[in-house]
């Protein structure tokens, strides 16, 4: 380690570090296994994240037909599950799922597939909502109201304002027997707070049989994907926004040019965060599967090139989750034989892609169905179907992914510094330590809304060998013994003589952690409390190192 004078220079420009794109790599993303509430005859998971919590849901096979459950997420485990609805009559489909999303004030809203007839595809929507956190729900109802024998599923819904929802459905109402058109059209209506839907709006009249829908609420509004269907059977992906109470015209999100004479059973999934928008989807243009991402910085009004991100032979099934400044997208990639894998990775805007993280192997078939991920907070969970067998055994398995800061490892330097109080600090004194060295002055803003958090740190890992130091630039030396006291700083404060350049800080505050073998092996910008929480288990994971 060096302060003041370098025996040698560090190479690199650690300043510009932060400032950049998050370095995406396989171990940013750590997964653990998290003990499952589904049974071993379990299917279809849905995962949905508010403020609360992590809501999973599932179906059970049961002697009597299936049963429609779900558990929260408490923080530290899934709870025990509970029963919404049970039938001998569910739709019970690998990719026509049901759903439970948290709403407002703790309300739910669950919907699921139940068949009408003795038809295989006459079947209908059904939604419940609960103001008891699912202890109790209200009688189903049907959001559409044509009364035909047909297709109604692949619904998506979004949370609305006074713990209302918004839900749209693909509707083959004009696939009844004897209809003239006989198409797959896409519809959408609302429950705003009540028990009673608003009216049903036709949002594209001809869209492809049997694919996954997608909706996002945005900055503006509501935001819908779903792969289309034109005349000349091109199955690419669409999109129309809800902007200021009006229905946008649907518009094609990238000309794949997919002509496909049937359904491929892959929709897409989308993502929002304020104005920005991703969306990713499965397409095999041209015989060539991929999964592709494309974003948006306007709401959805305009979208960049699409972005590549699987590995070279999905089946795709995809998911999509902001984290941070990028997103995290999961697909079902082909193996060889019957073999498939549950893949997640992350992808900048920019393009700049991470390495695969596998969550699971499981069958590349039907059976196992369509993983789903959400966020809470700064984690991902993950809930996928662990099947190999169309008709063989099959369970709901889920995990949790936590975001792992990114470690570097460059040589540190020696020094010698004088300390506030007056007394010699020699790099040689904290060998066999962890270091931690902030750069702060009193005239920053952030540098003092950090203080606090950085005498818990240190209290904290003291004892277990964390050494703290304050570096102070700019300050009048006779003002800071007064401003240490008054804040309670429990580590040295040096005095700035050069160190600030020998560390090329341009920002401040800046940390940088330096290991017990002298190595500097993390480096952080700027104070915000998702920052200071990866410094933190940066430390700790350096001093419970041996």
């Amino acid at each position: 380690m060096v302060i003041g004078r370098a025996h040698y220079i560090w190479i690199g420009l650690l300043a510009s570090l932060a400032a950049a794109a998050p370095v995406l790599a396989s171990d940013s993303l750590t997964l653990a296994i998290l003990d499952t509430p589904a049974s071993q005859e379990s299917l279809t998971p849905h995962l949905a994240s508010s403020n609360d919590g992590v809501t999973l849901s599932w179906l059970e096979l049961t002697e009597n037909g299936h049963d429609l459950r779900f558990s929260r997420w408490d923080g530290a485990r899934f709870g025990d599950a509970r029963t919404i609805h049970s039938s001998d009559h569910f739709f019970a489909n690998w990719a026509d799922f049901a759903s439970v999303l948290p709403l407002e004030g703790g309300r739910l809203v669950a919907h699921w597939l139940e068949k009408a007839a003795g038809g295989t595809y006459e079947y209908d929507v059904w939604i419940a909502t609960s103001d008891d956190e699912g202890q109790s729900w209200s009688e189903p109802a049907r959001p559409h109201r044509d009364g035909t024998l047909s297709e109604h599923g692949f619904v998506s819904m979004v949370p609305q304002r006074d713990r209302g929802f918004a839900a749209v459905w693909l509707d083959g109402r004009k696939f009844e027997k004897g209809a003239s058109d006989n198409e797959m059209t896409l519809q959408f209506t609302s429950m705003m707070g009540g028990d009673r839907f608003g009216d049903e709006v036709l949002l594209d009249g001809r869209v492809c049989e049997c694919c996954q829908t997608g909706m996002t609420e945005t900055s503006t509004g509501l935001f819908v994907a779903y792969r289309d269907r034109s005349d000349a059977e091109i199955r690419d992906i669409s999109y129309v926004r809800l902007v200021d109470g009006q229905w946008s015209e649907p518009t094609t999100l990238h000309a794949d040019g997919w002509h496909l004479e049937g359904c491929p059973v892959n929709g897409p999934q989308v993502a929002a965060d304020g104005s920005r928008i991703a969306v990713a989807w499965f397409t095999a243009a041209e015989g060539t599967p991929r999964a592709q991402v494309a974003f948006s910085n306007d709401d959805g009004a305009s979208f960049g090139a699409p972005v590549r991100f699987d590995d070279g032979n999905p089946v795709g099934r995809v998911d999509i989750e902001w984290l941070g400044d990028d997103v995290v997208v999961s697909w079902a990639e082909r193996l060889e034989g019957r073999e498939g894998e549950v893949r997640m990775k992350r992808v900048a805007p920019s393009g700049d892609l991470g390495a695969a993280v596998v969550i699971a192997k499981t069958g590349s078939g039907r059976a196992s169905g369509f993983p789903r991920i959400t966020r809470f907070q700064d984690e991902l969970f993950v809930a996928w179907t662990e099947s190999y067998e169309r008709n063989g055994p099959s369970r709901v398995q889920v995990g949790r992914l936590t975001e792992e800061p990114r470690l570097v490892d460059e040589p540190a330097r020696d020094f010698d510094a004088v300390r506030v109080d007056g007394k010699a600090l020699s790099s040689s004194e904290l060998s066999g330590n962890v270091v931690l060295i902030n750069f702060w002055g009193i005239w920053c803003t952030s540098c003092r809304d950090e203080i606090p958090r950085l005498v818990e740190l240190d209290r904290r890992f003291r004892d277990s060998g964390l050494v703290v130091l304050g570096a102070d630039y700019g300050d009048d030396p006779e003002a800071l013994p007064a401003f240490i006291e008054a804040n309670g700083m429990s580590y040295p404060v040096l005095l700035d003589d050069g160190l600030a350049d020998d560390y090329e800080v341009l920002v401040y505050p800046t940390s940088i952690v330096i290991d017990r073998s002298g190595r500097i092996r993390y480096r952080v910008e700027g104070f915000t409390e998702r920052g200071f929480t990866e410094l933190s288990k940066v430390v700790e994971r350096l001093v419970n190192e041996s």
